[in-house]
């Protein structure tokens, strides 16, 4: 009989997929676990509970898009955009406004292709099937909507006309116009050589030899009737036409960025590849004008079909098979000059909006199957986009049951904690969460699951705020609510204090649990279950002690479980012999107790004094053993809300030779 000791100093690997159970010669699968549901990885390698969520308002029953809009760190706000309309709510879940905007449809808030970027006080909001809206804020709790319209010239012939739009020939080039007149003001007949004109047409504007003409009228598909608003060169037959690139008719937008001084369009519903930039800090004018270096640019991106763009370092165009990039630097700024498209990757990106985060591009590759991070390589000079869900997979996919992945947000790093966290939701409603701190070469994912089935997340700076589909005590509703790492460790959280400063066992305010089951936590001490009464009142069990207040909500499940254990030997591995594991040694950190493949581990805590937190462990937890199996293995579950923070295990472990 061999006596072993297998260290597990890390957790940095995250939760491995159940493929990896073989890979037992490889650093990533001892520091990795198998199961790791509700856990946060923390920078130093150790994993601690994740944080709970706070409530913070009921949204009701119709399903939206999350948009975040953060003006300044104290002027953040959680957007809301459903049919109809846009709920605009402060960070405490207060709503502030609710923006009307009839054209938002029941398809652009399911189909994933609703896209907004925002500077300052002004959003641009946008959809292929919706004109694109500009949303400003216009005080602290004041926001307006209306369609976007470009600068135009105010004097002139006629005012308001040439309109600083982006224009494209969609007919044939060779498909010739004519016009009967060419004097401003005038009504021409416009003749085309070919099917051009249908009603749906009327309003929008064509450009002769780059002259403005306004569509009031068809008679069929090769003639209409125009107001000239701007005089043409003459009424000779020219191929030198084109139209209003965005309309009703041919579709708007697809996606929307501000870089790095203009606003940048990439892709339109029947211009796929195109790209349109601004003039350098006028946001609404796309005069490409004489090609100054401020001017306008208009571009095609061969072979693209646009699903977004987003700016770092670069500007990085996001495709449904490759992604490309347009060259800038210090010393070469953006021109219409020096303006190209270099394509980098085949590596298109799902309808999942790209995240910049630790030094890369995170995206989902339009299979929905993987992650990659396109991260710029000074020495190759171009991005690379190695896939960071190899061992994790099946938290991306759902494993067996595929579950598209839905959205992906970012939080950088929150006060009192050095770790950033991207959380990638699935259609499942599951949270799948990816910390990695390159520099370092750590990786890692753990699944995060609630008791309701969560619908949107979004980051506001240095907090994640999501939909909840949960059944409260009015029906199956959605929740807003958002992660604290200050509260306790249960979902969908309140704070209630007693009615004065002296303690009782009777609350009030807990509406919308009525008639549910909820826990109850003070100051981490775990208090038991009660059903709150239709009044929404709260009465403690009759073993716990009166408090001043509690945090009540639902539970959720923490499990830790290593991987197979597998170390070598004298004469191989001890992969396929019978192990005996004896002990295990547990570092934990500031940590309440929990139990070990189902026997609790009492911490060497004292006393009750429920006035105070809860006191915790911060040290080595010794368990013992018996039996033997092939894997050695053993879980760690948190049956009660409590919050445990543990940074490695070592197996001791006995091998019948």
């Amino acid at each position: 009989m061999t006596k072993f000791h297998l260290a597990q100093t890390s957790f940095h690997r995250g939760e491995q997929s159940p493929l990896m159970a073989a890979r037992f010669d490889k650093t990533f699968v001892s520091n990795g676990a198998e199961s790791l549901l509700n856990m946060a990885p923390l920078a130093q390698g150790g994993v601690r509970t994740r944080p709970g969520s706070l409530y913070l308002a009921t949204l009701g029953s119709t399903y939206g898009v999350e948009i975040d809009f953060v003006f300044s760190p104290t002027q953040r706000y959680f957007m809301f955009a459903r049919v109809g309309a846009i709920d605009i709510y402060s960070t405490t879940g207060s709503l502030l406004n609710t923006l009307t905007l009839a054209a938002l449809t029941s398809g652009m808030i399911t189909d994933g292709k609703l896209n907004w970027a925002q500077s300052y006080d002004t959003m641009i909001l946008c959809h292929e099937d919706l004109e694109p809206q500009k949303i400003l804020r216009t005080g602290t709790t004041t926001f307006t909507i209306a369609d976007l319209t470009f600068d135009s010239q105010t004097t002139g012939a006629v005012a308001g006309y040439p309109i600083w739009q982006p224009f494209f020939k969609y007919a044939a080039s060779s498909v010739t116009i004519s016009s009967s007149t060419i004097n401003v003001g005038s009504t021409a007949t416009l003749t085309t050589s070919d099917s051009f004109f249908t009603t749906n047409q009327v309003n929008d504007i064509i450009r002769v030899k780059g002259k403005q003409v306004l569509i009031t009228a068809t008679t069929g598909t090769t003639v209409a009737t125009g107001q000239i608003k701007e005089a043409l060169a003459s009424t000779n037959t020219t191929d030198d036409w084109d139209e209003q690139a965005w309309s009703a008719y041919r579709g708007w937008p697809i996606s929307v960025e501000f870089f790095p001084d203009r606003l940048v369009f990439f892709g339109a519903k029947n211009r796929p590849s195109g790209l349109w930039m601004s003039k350098v800090g006028d946001y609404f004018n796309f005069d490409v004008g004489a090609a100054a270096d401020d001017d306008a640019i208009w571009e095609g991106v061969a072979g693209a079909r646009a699903r977004y763009v987003v700016g770092s370092r670069f500007l990085t165009l996001f495709g449904d098979r490759d992604f490309y990039y347009v060259p800038t630097s210090a010393s070469n700024p953006l021109t219409p000059a020096n303006f190209s498209v270099v394509k980098q990757q085949p590596y298109g990106c799902a309808q999942v909006k790209p995240q910049l985060f630790d030094e890369a591009f995170l995206f989902v590759q339009h299979t929905g199957s993987v992650v990659r991070e396109a991260l710029w390589e000074d020495v190759l000079q171009q991005y690379s986009a190695n896939p960071v869900s190899l061992l994790s997979p099946h938290l991306v996919t759902g494993g067996s049951t595929y579950t598209a992945p839905t959205s992906l947000s970012v939080l950088y790093g929150r006060q009192g904690f050095s770790e950033q966290y991207a959380l990638l939701l699935t259609s499942s409603g599951q949270i799948s969460c990816f910390h990695s701190v390159r520099d370092e070469k750590l990786a890692a994912w753990a699944p995060w699951q609630t008791s309701g089935t969560v619908k949107g997340i979004v980051g506001l700076d240095t907090e994640v705020f999501f939909t909840v589909e949960r059944a409260l005590s009015t029906g199956t509703v959605l929740t807003l609510e958002k992660f604290t790492d200050t509260g306790e460790a249960l979902d969908c959280q309140i704070a209630i204090n007693a009615a004065s400063t002296a303690a009782t066992s009777t609350f009030s305010g807990a509406t919308q649990f009525a008639d549910l089951d909820v826990h109850i936590v003070h100051q981490g001490h775990y208090l038991g279950t009660t059903t709150v009464t239709t009044s929404g009142a709260i009465t403690l069990p009759s073993l716990a002690p009166n408090t001043t207040g509690i945090n009540v909500g639902f539970k959720f499940t923490q499990e830790i479980e290593p991987m197979p254990a597998a170390f070598d030997m004298p004469d191989g591995t001890s992969k396929g012999r019978i192990l005996g594991m004896t002990r295990a040694f547990i570092q934990v950190d500031s940590s309440h107790g929990f139990t070990v493949s189902g026997t609790d581990v009492y911490l060497d805590q004292a006393g009750d004094a429920y006035g105070s937190p809860a006191p915790t462990k911060t040290g080595i937890v010794e368990v013992n053993f018996l039996g033997y199996d092939t894997d050695a293995q053993f879980t760690i579950n948190v049956n009660n809300p409590a919050k445990v923070t543990v940074l490695g295990i070592t197996r001791e472990i006995e091998v019948n030779e």
